[in-house]
């Protein structure tokens, strides 16, 4: 169930609900009430299988990649030769090129890395 958690939020009404692929809608928290908030989501959904908490907490984070980190792992064993060829039309790679050289040039000039 996710929960957005901003600190500097005024206190929300919550409710549960899914769509129809069955993934569920943010709650909404600003801090103060997420320990209320838990308490109501494991009241009303339905656990398939326990959680150990101590696994839990001390798992480590495993993100999805981003979509260059992907990228990276896909071509990492390949050749030049083999990532510069493609079938995909010249229109579609151009305009794919042109699209990640804005986000990159955009995310310059944000200060993002």
């Amino acid at each position: 169930m996710p929960i957005l958690v901003s600190t500097r939020a005024t206190k929300q009404e919550n409710c549960v609900r899914w769509s129809i692929d069955h993934i569920a809608a943010p709650l909404l928290s600003n801090g103060d009430d997420l320990g209320e908030i838990i308490k109501h989501v494991l009241s009303v959904v339905p656990v398939q299988k326990p959680v150990d908490a101590n696994k839990w907490a001390y798992d480590g984070y495993k993100p999805t990649p981003t979509i260059v980190e992907a990228a990276q792992a896909l071509y990492r064993n390949h050749s030049i030769e083999e990532i510069s060829r493609s079938d995909a039309g010249a229109t579609n790679l151009t305009f794919t090129t042109k699209c990640i050289s804005e986000i990159i040039e955009s995310s310059k000039k944000n200060g993002r890395k």
